[in-house]
């Protein structure tokens, strides 16, 4: 039994846990920005961050590894069709997205815009009953990169008091 949990924590002390993800950003001719793991001859390095190999949750933003692939951005909350009770419209909007400085999210409700984060998280206030569409907008260095999943939800609220817009 000793052999076997020593070897296996010599086993486990001997595999790397981390690797490099470098980014490289590069404008072309068109004046389009591209983010790809591979350097270019005009390519900057955006950053290079530690990316922990193991399937760790990251509730804000996607683990760094990712931003090799090209970035992207999901709403991971609420749900697609979930049904959100509060009877004062509060509701908590979370996004993920490679961390990269200078990276902005920027929110629709109904396809109206209506907040901007850094980290991608958002609280709205006084959202009316009913359905509503989300999606949110990723934009670096205020150029637009992508567009997320539209997520529908369903506002129930049991009273109708002080109904307002909503608000950040």
């Amino acid at each position: 039994m000793y052999k076997i949990l020593r070897k296996t924590l010599i086993f486990l002390l001997l595999i790397p846990g981390t690797i490099l993800a470098t980014t490289y950003s590069w404008t072309d001719k068109n004046g389009v920005t591209h983010f790809s793991d591979q350097a270019r001859s005009s390519a900057a390095i955006i950053k290079e961050i530690p990316a922990n190999i193991s399937n760790q949750k990251n509730t804000t933003q996607q683990p760094a590894a990712t931003l090799a692939q090209p970035m992207q951005i999901s709403i991971t909350s609420p749900h697609d069709q979930e049904t959100i009770h509060a009877n004062d419209g509060k509701i908590s909007i979370n996004t993920v997205f490679p961390a990269v400085k200078d990276a902005k999210v920027v929110l629709f409700m109904d396809n109206k815009e209506i907040a901007a984060s850094v980290n991608g998280n958002f609280e709205l206030n006084g959202v009316e009953r009913g359905e509503h569409t989300l999606k949110a907008h990723l934009f670096y260095k205020n150029q637009f990169i992508t567009e997320s999943n539209h997520v529908t939800f369903f506002m129930w609220r049991a009273i109708e008091k002080n109904v307002s817009r909503a608000t950040v």
